[in-house]
C-alpha cells in the first residue's frame, strides 16, 4: 500500500464516507471506492485504562464484498 500500518489506519479513519456492521461486535469504517475499498474494523470494545477503541484490523477489500455488509451510516447522497 505504500505506507505504515498505523498512517494506513489513520488514513482510513481521517477519510471514511460509509459505516458498515462489521462480523461480531465490530464497526467498518470505510473509504468507498467502486472497485477497492479501504476499510479498518473497530471493536466496540473501549479500554478504559488505555483510553482508545480497539481496531481489530485495516485492509483494502473488493467493492463487491463491502457491499454484502450492512449499511449504517453514508456521507454521500445516495448509497451504492
Amino acid at each position: 500500500i505504500g505506507m505504515s500500518a498505523f498512517d494506513y489506519v489513520k488514513f482510513v479513519v481521517d477519510n471514511y464516507n460509509q459505516i458498515r456492521q462489521g462480523s461480531g461486535d465490530s464497526l467498518l469504517l470505510v473509504v468507498y471506492n467502486d472497485k477497492l475499498s479501504h476499510t479498518a474494523a473497530i471493536a466496540l470494545n473501549y479500554s478504559i485504562k488505555d483510553g482508545f477503541w480497539e481496531v481489530k484490523t485495516a485492509q483494502p477489500r473488493r467493492a463487491s464484498e463491502i457491499k454484502k455488509k450492512k449499511l449504517l451510516w453514508w456521507d454521500c447522497p445516495s448509497p451504492k
